[in-house]
């Protein structure tokens, strides 16, 4: 029999090869839809080589999709065209490390592109059961319960945006980092906070934009930290001092406090000022390219701008160009020039279907953002710096098992934070962006949407087995799990099975031959 951490791992395996033959078997079925979207310019001397090529082109193939074009030309080349640079560094690096490690003893036996889009799944592969095993450690320790931990993993690897966590996507690696980041900051508990936690953050903030956001962890833990032991043990100490001179002593907590604070927030935010001083370098100041034809050709066709060409007029009615902005950052003006996104940009009839597709995770956050509020009123009015029940107290910890039990959920405290974190971010994603990049955006930035739904599949049986995470027989196999071989315990957990297993069979389909999808 399996440990649930160990069920975790070789679940997350099992899900990753059953999408591989999604894919494959979706990209061979269906005919491509013809989408205007980006396609990466190959290099004429780049042949193809070997029946290696043709195993990787039909068996992955159908992973390069949208933006996955993006990350394997921006691995390739570089950022070569002002729109690339929507799209952070730190995946496509990993990508080319891989790939360069590939090609030396391939040489001669595989082409170039074929060499990086099968490190691409690779990469993202491995990346993603580690993923898995960090998620299910978070969970244990913001949850305190082992069952929950597990759910919340297992319907991880099953979730609604799976598919962008195979493909060359950057959302596999950027939720490692985030969860990673979160359980070195201790979130989930009030005496604990483990420096280095700035570190996986600020490595997520140059994997997408929105890892900003996670300074907030940060914030809130150090501050709640120092109410919680700081000021509590300087005043402690003040009380016992001799000698009206000894009283600077007492400066030491706060300032090595407030010194740690600020190594924190750097590391956080170092490697993304970084990146855009590197394409203010590369767009604005670098008065030439030496880039190889068939990149020129493509840009000329397409009207995309290359490095060194920034001194170029912008078109007519348009805004005045980002490198001539007081705070020089390209994010925003690409995201408004090449793709319309803005504030409410978004709401037009037209669009409605897109909106539909977002609505079963926006509906997920909202509800059970709502019913945690009503639990937990006092976490609100105190920004959940003070606690409202305390999670060492055993009866408090009895009292949450038999109400899971019962099948009336009573959400842990210390998700406040994260709850505050995924609703911001749910209402950004509403009124700011392409709204169908909500289900992805939501499924890599935050453990909430697994937590909330884990909740749902709890156990009920009143046996000996039933603090058991999942049955007998799930547990003794590699592949079974309570989502695809048990019945849902109650109406929304039905709803919720739906969601996940029709998003991720639909959502490989669509994706796998160019058409819209989340």
């Amino acid at each position: 029999m399996f440990t649930p951490h160990r069920k975790v791992i070789w679940f997350a395996v099992f899900s990753r090869l059953l999408i591989f033959f999604l894919s494959a078997a979706f990209n061979f079925i269906l005919p491509d839809h013809d989408a205007d979207a980006f396609q990466s310019p190959r290099d004429p001397s780049d042949k193809e080589w070997s029946s290696l090529d043709d195993f990787v082109k039909y068996l992955f193939g159908g992973l390069v999709r949208w933006d996955a074009q993006y990350f394997i030309h921006i691995a390739l080349y570089g950022y070569t065209y002002e729109n690339c640079l929507a799209f952070f560094p730190l995946y496509p690096m990993s990508v080319r490390v891989l790939a360069v490690c590939l090609l030396y003893p391939l040489e001669g036996f595989i082409s170039h592109y074929s060499a990086f889009v099968l490190s691409s799944v690779v990469v993202n592969f491995i990346i993603f059961i580690l993923s898995a095993s960090v998620l299910y450690r978070l969970g244990l320790q913001v949850l305190r319960s082992e069952q929950l931990a597990y759910k919340a993993a297992i319907l991880y690897c099953v979730n609604p945006a799976t598919i962008f966590f195979v493909a060359p996507y950057s959302e596999t690696l950027f939720a490692c980092l985030t969860f990673y980041g979160m359980l070195k900051c201790g979130s989930g508990s009030t005496d604990h906070f483990s420096v280095g936690c700035g570190l996986p953050f600020g490595l997520g903030a140059v994997q997408r934009s929105n890892g900003i956001l996670n300074l907030g962890f940060i914030f809130h833990k150090k501050l709640k930290h120092f109410l919680h032991f700081v000021m509590p043990g300087t005043k402690a100490k003040a009380k016992h001092l001799d000698s009206f001179l000894l009283a600077p002593l007492l400066l030491i907590a706060p300032v090595i406090y407030l010194i740690s604070l600020i190594g924190e927030i750097l590391l956080s935010v170092i490697p993304f000022v970084l990146f855009q001083g590197y394409g203010y370098y590369k767009f604005c100041i670098v008065p030439d390219h030496n880039l190889p034809n068939f990149i020129v050709s493509y840009a000329e066709t397409n009207e995309l701008r290359l490095p060194g060409t920034a001194s170029l007029k912008p078109p007519i009615n348009h805004k005045e160009h980002w490198c001539n902005s007081s705070v020089p950052l390209a994010y925003s003006y690409i995201q408004d020039h090449y793709w319309n996104v803005g504030f409410l940009r978004y709401y037009q009839w037209k669009q409605i279907p897109n909106f539909l597709l977002a609505m079963p995770v926006v509906w997920i956050i909202f509800t059970y953002a709502y019913r945690f509020a009503k639990q937990h009123p006092h976490l609100c009015c105190t920004l959940g710096l003070w606690k409202d029940l305390s999670c060492t107290d055993t009866k408090v910890i009895e009292k949450l098992r038999v109400q899971m039990k019962q099948n009336k959920i009573k959400f842990a405290p210390e998700m406040f934070v994260y709850v505050v974190h995924v609703t911001f971010l749910t209402v950004f994603c509403i009124l700011c962006i392409h709204v169908q990049v909500t289900t992805r955006m939501i499924a890599s930035s935050s453990p909430i949407l697994y937590w909330f739904t884990a909740y749902h599949f709890s156990n009920k049986r009143r046996n000996v087995l039933e603090e058991r995470v999942d049955s007998l027989e799930n547990l003794q196999s590699r592949w079974k799990v309570f989502i695809l071989t048990d019945p849902a315990p109650n109406r929304e957990a039905k709803l919720i099975q739906y969601y996940y297993l029709a998003y991720f069979i639909v959502g490989t389909a669509l994706f796998s031959n160019f058409f819209p999808w989340t």
